[in-house]
């Protein structure tokens, strides 16, 4: 199996809004985003009030470790291992389908297609920014469909929240997450400028924007590889 996780974004037609989206919230309602996403907040919590009894029982605890109940929670690392493969969405052949057939019209639909190795570009976008920061962009973890006449406030509010950004501390934790897949640190620049600039060219063509974050490159329906079966 390849190790050569996708992030793939598409402009949308206006024409193709309404299939799009239906496919779209098929794929999600197949996933397990919102059952991983569930077990995750709820072990977070446990955690984080296990950690503060503690550090009020032992205060010294979080002193001479350097431990303390802001930097536990919003730790990347433990935001990755617990939502694991809640970036991927699963059975996604049919929304390929459609935005493939859609990139093979007049217009190209694919806008970007962004390879890593082993950790997707999406685990490190939303695990650089943190759990409350991440949670405010729209989607699902960088899956997302957005129709055309939404782009524009999603944009206002996507700008907004990056401007937020301590730019220096994303980069370092971008990079932690990346390093332990070969050859992402090139793929770290990019990843701050890559949905907002995506939103401003889908709303100065009219489009709506998709983005599907996938963990296998060699099995995208579209890519003339329909021999593999999509049992992500």
């Amino acid at each position: 199996m390849s190790a050569e996780p996708v992030w793939c974004l598409f402009q949308v037609k206006p024409d193709d809004s309404s299939i799009v989206q239906q496919a779209f919230e098929t794929a999600v309602g197949r996933s397990d985003i919102a059952a991983t996403l569930q077990k995750y907040l709820q072990r977070r919590e446990r955690h984080a009030r296990l950690l503060k009894k503690q550090l009020d029982d032992f205060p010294f605890f979080g002193n001479s470790q350097g431990v303390a109940l802001a930097d536990y929670v919003n730790d990347a690392q433990l935001f990755l291992d617990g939502v694991g493969d809640v970036f991927f969405l699963r059975g996604v052949n049919e929304l390929f389908s459609i935005l493939g057939k859609a990139s093979t019209r007049k217009q190209d639909s694919m806008i970007e297609m962004v390879v890593t190795h082993r950790i997707a570009a999406t685990q490190m976008l939303y695990g650089a920014l943190g759990w409350q920061i991440g949670n405010r962009l729209p989607g699902h973890f960088g899956n997302m469909f957005i129709p055309p006449q939404e782009v524009s406030t999603t944009l206002t509010a996507v700008e907004a929240i990056f401007n937020e950004i301590n730019i220096e501390e994303f980069f370092e934790r971008a990079c932690a997450i990346g390093g332990s897949g070969v050859g992402n640190g090139d793929k770290v620049d990019g990843l701050l400028t890559l949905l907002p600039s995506t939103l401003k060219l889908v709303l100065k063509k009219g489009c709506g924007l998709a983005a599907i974050s996938y963990p296998h490159l060699g099995s995208l329906s579209f890519s003339g590889n329909e021999e593999y079966e999509d049992d992500y």
